[in-house]
C-alpha cells in the first residue's frame, strides 16, 4: 500500500517580502519577531493638540534639535499646573477625573533637557514672580503690623498682673482685645506655583500653605531619589497618592505643627508632577 502524496503547503501570503525562503522542499514561515530590540513607539501624537500648542511643541522641538515627545510631555505638565484645581475631564457621564498629570520623560544625557524644560516654564515662572512681587509689599507690612500689634498685645498681658483689683477686669478685657487684634491680621505666603528639589513632608508644607496646589516639574529625576528614601529610611508616597485624587491629608508629628491639606472638590485635583530624566 502506498502512502498518499504530502500536501502542499502554501504561505498565507506568499507575496510577504518577510516571508523566509523554502529549505528542502518546506514551507515558508514568517521571520520571528525579534526579543531584543523593542519595535519603536508611535510618534507623539501633537495632531490632538490645539494649533496654537501644537505649534510652540514643534517650534520647541526644532529649535532645541530634540523629540517632539519632550517638549510635548513638559508642555502638558504646565498645562495640568495652569488648570489643576479649575477644572475637570469627563470622557462619558459621571466618569470625572482630574486633570493634573504625572509624567515623565526619559532622555539620555546631553540630549538637551534642560533648554526644552526651561523654554516650556517661563510663562510659570514668569507668573509666578508677578504674583510675589504683588503681594510682597503687602506680606511686609502686615507682618509688620502683626508683629507691633504682637507687642502691643504682649504689653497688655503684662499690664493685667499689675492692675489694682477693681480695675483688673478692663485690664483683661483690653488684653484680650489686644490679642484677637494681633492674630486678626492675616500676613498672606508669597505665592508658589512651583517646586523642585523637595521631600514629601516638605511638599505638605507647600501644599497646606499654597491652598493644596503645587507643581512639580523638574529637568532631572531626583524626585525619584527622595521618594525612594534619599533623605528617610522609608519612602513616603502620600502625598503623591493623596494629591492626584485630591483626598484630604492631616500631618501630625511631634516638633511640627500640625498640617492639614484640606479637602478639594473633585474638580479642585491638588498636585501636578513631571520630570524630564536622565537615562543611565
Amino acid at each position: 500500500m502506498t502512502s498518499p502524496p504530502p500536501a502542499t503547503i502554501q504561505p498565507i501570503r506568499p507575496h510577504n517580502p518577510t516571508l523566509t525562503p523554502p529549505v528542502n522542499g518546506g514551507p515558508m514561515w514568517e521571520l520571528p519577531v525579534p526579543l531584543t530590540s523593542p519595535a519603536p513607539p508611535p510618534p507623539f501624537p501633537i495632531e490632538v493638540f490645539p494649533d496654537w500648542l501644537a505649534d510652540m511643541v514643534r517650534a520647541v522641538a526644532t529649535f532645541t534639535q530634540t523629540d517632539p515627545a519632550m517638549a510635548g510631555a513638559v508642555a502638558l505638565a504646565v498645562l495640568s499646573a495652569c488648570a489643576g484645581g479649575r477644572l475637570q475631564v469627563e470622557p462619558i457621564a459621571g466618569w470625572r477625573e482630574p486633570v493634573n498629570l504625572f509624567l515623565a520623560a526619559v532622555a539620555d544625557p546631553g540630549e538637551r533637557k534642560s533648554p526644552v524644560h526651561g523654554t516650556l516654564t517661563a510663562p510659570l515662572q514668569a507668573a509666578e514672580k508677578t504674583l510675589t512681587d504683588h503681594i510682597a509689599p503687602l506680606a511686609k507690612q502686615n507682618a509688620a503690623l502683626r508683629e507691633v500689634a504682637a507687642r502691643e498685645a504682649e504689653q497688655a498681658k503684662n499690664t493685667v498682673g499689675r492692675a489694682a483689683e477693681d480695675k483688673r477686669t478692663a485690664a483683661r478685657a483690653e488684653a484680650v482685645d489686644a490679642i484677637l487684634a494681633a492674630d486678626a491680621i492675616d500676613v498672606p505666603t508669597l505665592p508658589r506655583l512651583l517646586c523642585d528639589n523637595v521631600t514629601p513632608e516638605e511638599l505638605t508644607s507647600l501644599m497646606a500653605e499654597h491652598g493644596g496646589r503645587m507643581a512639580l516639574i523638574s529637568p532631572e529625576g531626583g524626585v525619584f531619589d527622595i521618594l525612594a528614601g534619599q533623605y528617610s529610611k522609608a519612602p513616603n508616597l502620600d502625598p503623591y497618592l493623596k494629591g492626584h485624587p485630591g483626598e484630604p491629608m492631616r500631618v501630625d508629628r511631634k516638633g511640627r505643627h500640625p498640617r492639614t491639606r484640606p479637602h478639594r472638590r473633585r474638580d479642585d485635583p491638588t498636585h501636578r508632577a513631571s520630570q524630564v530624566r536622565r537615562r543611565w
